[in-house]
């Protein structure tokens, strides 16, 4: 699974889907756009969504990078960080985002273009057909699978992408910033996960299971199971209950703290936990829709996004 390593989810805006636009893709032979393009900002960093080896570095503005079972397109970026045969983490620095590439929305809009591909590790290199053929410059030997899916073996990359629902449990993890002994990131009281309680807070035999009671707690708080949650309600309405100020909390603190770690913009469902980041920034951010604003902060990252349109390299 994939992330937006250190990107906010309302700064991103969502410019075109997997399979998109057919009728602008036929000169490939493709039956549809190859993967997903969207706006984090001119000239904003661009950090690796996963870890895994770089098998491609293109002085056109492209990395690739292969784990053990996929490949991982980024294209369009300027001031490339990272050589083929290197290994990279999530969050590392690849390049940034530049204005090399048309997009649907007219020539050199910025935008970083990021495509998937099934891959097969091999112990020596296989000629493949490929119109990105990508494996034939790597240092390390693997073949894309499916090749023949009418897009050149890539894949929507959304099938791949965290939910919204992975930072918010992040968040609530960082801001309680629970004693590890109690292997409790969420500072929960109780869960089908637990093992014990101490000092009224439950126990869990391993900090993965903690996690994962977290996930428990906030997916059945997002999906309508839980009596004391609605699906409808905002991180701050989540947030009287989840933490009350009768337990000595400041429930508008912690929704700030949730917000600003995420990105979100502070009125939208819990229900919407439940999301793809893709998806998330699709309804939120997409351009094709228009990207209307209601706040001078929204004006200004609007007309920061638009001056990328205007200024080339």
């Amino acid at each position: 699974m994939f992330n937006f390593t250190k990107l906010k989810l309302k700064e991103i805006l969502f410019l075109q889907g997997f399979g998109d636009n057919f009728e602008k893709y036929t000169f490939l032979g493709v039956k549809g756009h190859i993967g997903i393009d969207i706006n984090a900002g001119h000239l904003d960093p661009i950090y690796a969504f996963t870890d895994g080896d770089v098998v491609y570095v293109s002085d056109t503005g492209d990395v690739v990078i292969i784990d053990n079972e996929l490949e991982y397109t980024y294209s369009h970026l300027e001031n490339i960080q990272v050589q083929a045969g290197q290994k990279v983490k999530e969050g590392d620095l690849l390049g940034y985002q530049d204005s090399k590439g048309q997009s649907v929305l007219g020539e050199d809009w910025t935008h970083l273009h990021f495509s998937v591909r099934k891959i097969q590790r091999l112990l020596q290199k296989e000629p493949q057909n490929l119109g990105w053929n990508f494996p034939a410059f790597s240092p390390i030997p693997y073949k894309v699978l499916n090749s023949d899916n009418g897009f050149d073996g890539f894949i929507d990359p959304n099938l791949y992408c965290e939910k919204v629902i992975y930072r918010v449990a992040r968040a609530i993890e960082k801001y309680e910033n629970m004693d590890k002994s109690y292997n409790n990131p969420g500072a929960l009281r109780w869960s089908p996960f637990q093992s014990g309680t101490k000092n009224n807070f439950a126990v869990f035999n391993s900090y993965e299971n903690g996690f994962r009671a977290l996930i428990h707690q906030l997916t059945i708080a997002a999906d309508g199971r839980s009596k004391l949650y609605n699906p409808s309600m905002t991180v701050l309405d989540f947030c009287r209950v989840y933490a009350p100020s009768s337990d000595g909390n400041n429930p508008a603190l912690y929704a700030k703290f949730i917000n600003d770690f995420c990105g979100f913009k502070g009125n939208e469902p819990i229900s919407d936990w439940l999301l793809t980041e893709i998806e998330w920034v699709k309804k939120y951010n997409n351009v094709s829709r228009g990207y209307w604003v209601d706040s001078l902060g929204g004006i200004v990252r609007l007309f920061n996004k638009l001056w990328g349109l205007i200024w080339k390299n």
